[in-house]
């Protein structure tokens, strides 16, 4: 059941792996960017019926986000990329 990997193959999954971590970082970076996009919105609408809502998922966007970021430039620092 266990397959040894060439080294050919063990190269080709760490390159898709820095790739999909690449993306993940920009994902974040997005991601964050909408969080605080929503909680501009929420805090400018705070006493209108969805205002707190609003805040309340741009504070959850943002710290999703930003928690994507930075676990996706952890995992970059220790491939040594």
């Amino acid at each position: 059941m266990a397959n040894k990997l060439t080294d050919e193959e063990k190269s080709l999954r760490v390159n898709k792996f820095r790739r999909i971590i690449g993306y993940r970082k920009y994902a974040g970076l997005a991601i964050a960017l909408a969080g605080l996009a929503l909680l501009v919105v929420g805090i400018r609408d705070l006493h209108a019926t969805h205002g707190s809502f609003l805040l309340l998922n741009g504070v959850m966007f943002f710290g999703y986000g930003c928690f994507m970021f930075w676990q996706a430039a952890r995992a970059q620092k220790n491939l040594g990329g």
